[in-house]
């Protein structure tokens, strides 16, 4: 759910992400790697605690087994008997830290970019790109601005011209 809300967070901030500073930039990353450290270490804390205690859950709190999907990784561990694992279904043996630490690998070498040399000339780039756009809307404007000073000026000289006649 953490790694969904941070998609739409930085997918709702968009290229304004990029005109940040560097170290607000990394910031960002730094605490959605925090996230996913998290992540997996609660993952194996909750299967290691889910091969001590999965016969008992079973038996009285399948809701909780369901919730955080809780499974016994360990190799050696046996499953409960089968006649209560009817009224409770337990989920397979695999927690998802696999994906867990694809998520962590890209993030890291992700950040590794943020701090390369290139990515820094690209941030120096758009910043320039967006104040010369800038400054190019104001020259714009002063022409236009000018312009119809002129036409102005042109329509009450000869309104003037007009009314001395």
């Amino acid at each position: 759910m953490g790694y969904l809300v941070a998609c739409f967070y930085f997918l709702l901030v968009g290229g304004d992400l990029l005109l940040k500073p560097v170290r607000s930039i990394l910031l960002y990353w730094d605490c959605l790697i925090g996230y996913n450290v998290f992540v997996i270490t609660m993952k194996n804390i909750l299967s290691i605690l889910a091969c001590g205690f999965i016969k008992s859950l079973v038996m009285n709190h399948c809701w909780l087994i369901q919730l955080f999907s809780l499974a016994c990784t360990i190799k050696g561990y046996t499953r409960p008997e089968q006649q209560s694992s009817k009224q409770c279904e337990l989920p397979s043996d695999e927690a998802g830290i696999i994906w867990d630490g694809v998520c962590f690998c890209f993030l890291l070498l992700q950040r590794r970019v943020f701090r390369s040399q290139y990515f820094l000339y690209v941030v120096l780039d758009l910043q320039n790109t967006q104040l010369l756009a800038s400054r190019g809307a104001e020259l714009f404007e002063a022409s236009t601005l000018k312009a119809v000073r002129a036409r102005l000026e042109m329509e009450k000289t000869s309104m003037d011209l007009l009314k001395r006649q």
